[in-house]
């Protein structure tokens, strides 16, 4: 198994393959390879550590080893021994101190070598290598684990927009079929002009809500510069049904309508804020979703995007969880997943989310979120 395998150079007679067998007899792999460039091409498909001979590294080599240690991902340490011949203590001292600064992970072990000092400093290294790929594999799962967690969000999210926009289509669609009805009845030709620019007025609203739906499936997630008019506007389309059935009246004030960030996540992001802003008003109040302009501690441009609403707000003992994953304060309702989604996003697209709230009269929560209003290389221009 490669990643289990130690790479040896030691290009002097027979001295890599008697350094491999010996290790062969004490159960450790070992493969004898002609020079750093051969050992650095196996190790990147992985290997235990490198056991090389000074010899073997003279500077365009070490160069090549350098440039491999220096781009090994952020998880990495490869353990490198050297086998040292002929250094006064002093040259010792100094040539791992040079190795060590270049090469980092690096054991010096003098030759001629003692069998048993040799085998205990290669089992170490193997086992620093082992718990290093245990954090690798570690490291990979939390990935998995998140990213499922992702796409877990994004189907309770399509979920809620597909009962929103079952519910939107359903009420014109039944005017439709009523009106349809009248018209078939009825002798009048004024009546059936009349109940046909209705139903021609339905059918409009039925497209503008496809509309919509498509803007959600359709949006772009690089980041771009995005029109956060539209992303606020059908945000709140999807959930205009329950706004209406929940009493609940909304001040949009948009000052700065352009931000640099993907449209898809700010959109999903949005929806989640809303949805709890909605969620935490059962009786009625006022939403208010307003943009403005904002400078960082840099002096870049940003857009703030403040999601306002009148709802109970978050209890005290609560508020250093809300961006917890599996926090929720809505018990067997909430998925404790939307809050730690919308930092995570917000945070992808270069940018910042956060909250006040109070439980006392007027009670509500305030989310403010921050998005720069210029691209990478507008920032760079800047700079120079």
């Amino acid at each position: 198994m490669s990643e289990e395998e130690f790479l040896v150079v030691a290009p002097i007679g027979r001295d890599a393959e008697l350094i491999a067998s010996r290790l062969g007899r004490v159960g450790i792999c070992a493969l004898p390879l002609p020079d750093i460039a051969h050992a650095v091409a196996h190790a990147h498909v992985g290997a235990a550590g490198l056991i090389t001979t000074d010899e073997a590294l003279p500077q365009p080599a070490l160069e090549h080893l350098e440039s491999f240690i220096r781009d090994q991902p952020a998880w990495s340490d490869f353990p490198i021994i050297v086998l040292t011949s002929g250094m006064s203590e002093h040259t010792y001292t100094g040539a791992g101190k040079h190795l060590r600064e270049r090469l980092g992970n690096v054991t010096l072990l003098d030759r001629p070598l003692r069998v048993d000092s040799f085998v205990s400093a290669v089992e170490t290294a193997l086992r620093s290598r082992q718990r290093q790929y245990q954090a690798r594999d570690s490291i990979a799962q939390r990935l998995e684990l998140e990213e499922s967690l992702r796409k877990a969000e994004r189907m309770a999210i399509a979920g809620t927009m597909a009962a929103s926009i079952a519910h939107e289509i359903n009420n014109p669609l039944a005017a439709i079929t009523n009106l349809l009805y009248l018209i078939s009845h009825s002798k009048n030709p004024n009546d059936v002009r009349r109940y046909s620019d209705v139903a021609m007025a339905e059918l409009l609203r039925v497209a503008e809500i496809v509309k919509q739906t498509l803007r959600f499936h359709r949006a772009n997630v690089q980041p771009t510069e995005v029109d956060l008019e539209e992303i606020v506007d059908s945000t709140l389309q999807l959930f205009r049904a329950r706004l209406m059935k929940q009493n609940i009246s909304v001040r949009r004030e948009l000052a700065v309508r352009f931000a640099h960030c993907s449209s898809a996540e700010v959109r999903q992001c949005l929806v989640n804020i809303i949805g709890n802003a909605i969620d935490a008003m059962p009786n009625g109040g006022v939403l208010t979703v307003r943009t403005n302009p904002f400078t960082n501690s840099m002096n870049r441009p940003f857009v703030r995007i403040v999601v306002a609403d009148t709802g109970f707000g978050i209890p005290e003992d609560a508020k250093a969880s809300i961006f917890d994953r599996f926090f929720s304060t809505k018990g067997t309702n909430g998925s404790g997943l939307g809050l730690w989604l919308a930092r995570d996003i917000i945070g992808r697209n270069g940018g910042s989310i956060r909250f006040r709230s109070r439980i006392q009269k007027p009670s509500g929560t305030v989310f403010g979120i921050h998005l720069p209003c210029e691209t990478a290389s507008e920032k760079m221009k800047q700079a120079a």
